[in-house]
C-alpha cells in the first residue's frame, strides 16, 4: 500500500507521486544512457595496422625466446646426465655444452654467479629448474636440480 510522505512537515507528497516520479527518473535515466551509447563511433586508428604488426612480431620474439631456453634446459640436462659437464668445468665449457642460461644471479659469495636453466614454459615459481653456481674463478662448483 502507498502511503503519504510529509517532506519536513511543510509539504505532503502522497506516495503515488513519489512512486511515478522514481519512474520518470529511471526512464530519463535509461534514455540518456541509450542515446550517448548511439551516438558513440569508432574511428580507424591509422597506426593500428602498425600496432598489430609490431605485436605479432613480439609475440614471434618471445616465442623464440622461450623454445631456446627450452632447448638449453633439455641440453644441460642431457649434459649434467651423460656426464658432458661436471664440477671444475668452466662457464664457457658450460655455454658451449648447454647454451645460454635462462638467468644469471649473484652467488652466494663474492664473484659467484647462480645460473638457472628452466624450460620456457616454466614459470618462475616451478620447480623445474636446474642451478648451476660458478665461483670467482668462473669454475662450477654446484650444480642441483630441486625436486
Amino acid at each position: 500500500m502507498i502511503s503519504d510522505i510529509r517532506c519536513g512537515g511543510l509539504v505532503k507528497i502522497s506516495g503515488k507521486a513519489v512512486y511515478l516520479a522514481l519512474i520518470l527518473l529511471i526512464m530519463t535515466c535509461l534514455c540518456d544512457v541509450g542515446e550517448v551509447y548511439a551516438k558513440k563511433k569508432w574511428v580507424k586508428s591509422k597506426y593500428g595496422l602498425k600496432a598489430l604488426m609490431a605485436l605479432s612480431s613480439d609475440r614471434g620474439k618471445m616465442v623464440k625466446e622461450l623454445n631456446r631456453e627450452t632447448k638449453s634446459y633439455n641440453n644441460i640436462l642431457k649434459a649434467i646426465e651423460n656426464g658432458d659437464v661436471g664440477i671444475g668445468d668452466t662457464s664457457a665449457q658450460v655455454l658451449k655444452e648447454a647454451g645460454e642460461p635462462a638467468l644469471i644471479m649473484d652467488g652466494p659469495g663474492p664473484g659467484f654467479e647462480d645460473w638457472i636453466y628452466k624450460p620456457g614454459y616454466a614459470d618462475n615459481f616451478s620447480k623445474e629448474k636446474i642451478y648451476l653456481t660458478f665461483d670467482s674463478d668462473d669454475k662450477l662448483v654446484e650444480w642441483r636440480i630441486p625436486g
